[in-house]
């Protein structure tokens, strides 16, 4: 059922992130051999082009900086190099405007325009280009620092006594912290290494403990249990601009998780160790506050199984430990390039 659940949440994910047609896939070549990747926002022939980043920057090129132009979607490219005349028959053209016949035929005739996103207003430009090489303002690394909320998903035991079963449940719920930095390779793509850590306790007085063969009681006191969860693991991570302050993350994650009760009785203390490989997923939204900082929200669930346990340093069976949970989580981001 829990493996339903992670790969119901990855689809999700990935309707999400392809939901909407990618639009910022146009590219503007200057005369230099650079590039831009994003949407082009306005054509004003023999004036300026302008272009906006999937990150939401602007940059506006007058137009003897530019070589060609590509729009995604549409064959063919705009030569920038050739004059204007030439470059505006190859172009959607609107059509002209009606002359009143009244007036006097030495009125010059309307220039063509080349409109290629109907805004009502022409757009101010944030900066002119500044030559870099294939720029889509875009940062290459993520740097999240987060905690928050756990729930362990697993169910109870049968086997445990009818008595212990609520103080079993409360160590189910706990909190986490976590740390990811991430690469990204390309627009979208990029490599991320995880670590998070999920702490839990509970005690409870009055607890007896008795030899089960002689029936002699060894201690009468209290009980308690600090139970830790760790994972370190490397995965893949994909980011979506949903808009310039606005971004969707997610990553899928293996690695090893580490498992740690220390168990304290009346009369002794126990030391339960084990370990597995376990996979996790990730959905997040990021809020950027500006250029480098952002606040963010996400949700992981982690997937593992320990079979293999070590008891005060000495391998024990104590059958099957299921490490699956939800995590809920708020915390902040840092970008750089």
């Amino acid at each position: 059922m829990s493996y339903r659940i992670i790969l119901t949440i990855f689809l999700l994910t990935l309707q999400i992130l392809y939901a909407q047609e990618d639009e910022f896939k146009d590219i503007v070549v200057l005369l230099e051999g650079n590039r831009v990747v994003g949407k082009i926002t306005e054509i004003l022939p023999g004036e300026q082009v302008t272009i906006q980043t999937r990150a939401g920057s602007t940059f506006t090129f007058k137009t003897n900086q530019i070589k060609t132009i590509l729009r995604y979607g549409i064959p063919g490219a705009i030569d920038f190099t050739k004059s204007t005349n030439e470059t505006i028959k190859k172009t959607q053209q609107l059509p002209p405007p009606k002359v009143d016949s009244s007036k006097a035929q030495t009125d010059k005739p309307a220039k063509p325009k080349v409109v290629w996103d109907q805004t009502p207003k022409r757009s101010t430009p944030q900066k002119y280009y500044e030559p870099v090489v294939e720029s889509t303002d875009e940062p290459k690394f993520r740097i999240n620092v987060e905690g928050g909320y756990s729930y362990r998903t697993a169910e109870v035991s049968g086997n445990v006594p009818a008595d212990f079963k609520s103080y079993i449940e409360k160590l189910k719920s706990g909190y986490n912290i976590a740390a990811n930095f991430t690469y990204f390779f390309g627009e979208e793509y990029g490599i991320c290494f995880h670590f998070s850590r999920f702490m839990t306790s509970n005690s409870v007085d009055g607890v007896v403990v008795y030899d089960i063969e002689t029936g002699n009681i060894l201690g009468v006191g209290k009980m308690e249990n600090n139970i830790s969860i760790a994972m370190y693991g490397v995965g893949l991570a994909q980011r979506k601009f949903l808009s310039e302050s606005i971004l969707l993350y997610a990553s899928g994650i293996l690695g090893l998780a580490t498992y740690s009760d220390d168990w304290k009785l009346p009369n002794k203390s126990v030391e339960i160790e084990g370990s597995a490989f376990a996979l996790s997923g990730l959905v997040g939204l990021d809020f950027k506050l500006d250029p480098n900082w952002a606040a963010g929200l996400d949700i992981l669930y982690l997937l593992g199984t320990v079979s293999n346990f070590k008891v005060n340093g000495k391998t024990a069976d104590l059958g099957k430990e299921s490490l699956n949970r939800f995590d809920v989580n708020i915390g902040l981001k840092y970008f750089f390039y």
